[in-house]
């Protein structure tokens, strides 16, 4: 491979910089998956690839700046990263942050279930949202 230079390096954080801006302007409570978030930069940006988005949404979330979320029906980003739990339509795949209360009696239940040592719990819940549920009704 060819040694790197300082305008590769240069052009790496001008992408960086890119990724980090685009996903704040996503409105709040929107967790995209990277297609989407390719298609909203892409439309604004036509240098930007689905190569670097991958990329950059990957580092983002390893370096804890964005949370990467597995789903049924994909991977979806949220650049909201305090505690906090999310629901997602089994119909549609839309996804809200819910708010619950923390309860560490549960991380206690499954140590003692499983031999390990829980340090926290994330729950996920499902569901059918409201669009959803009124396009059965009728």
């Amino acid at each position: 491979p060819r040694p790197v230079t300082s305008s590769d390096l240069q052009q790496a954080d001008e992408v960086q910089a890119r990724s980090q801006g685009f996903l704040t302007r996503l409105p709040l409570g929107v967790h995209p998956t990277a297609a989407q978030v390719y298609e909203y930069v892409h439309c604004r940006d036509k240098k930007v690839s689905l190569a670097t988005v991958y990329r950059n949404l990957n580092l983002l979330a390893e370096e804890g700046d964005i949370l990467a979320i597995e789903t049924s029906t994909g991977r979806h980003y949220d650049y909201r990263t305090d505690d906090h739990e999310h629901m997602v339509c089994v119909q549609c795949g839309a996804m809200m942050d819910v708010t619950v209360p923390y309860d560490a009696s549960l991380d206690q239940v499954a140590s003692e279930a499983t031999g390990f040592a829980a340090v926290r719990h994330r729950i996920f819940f499902e569901g059918v949202c409201p669009d959803c549920a009124r396009s059965t009704e009728g």
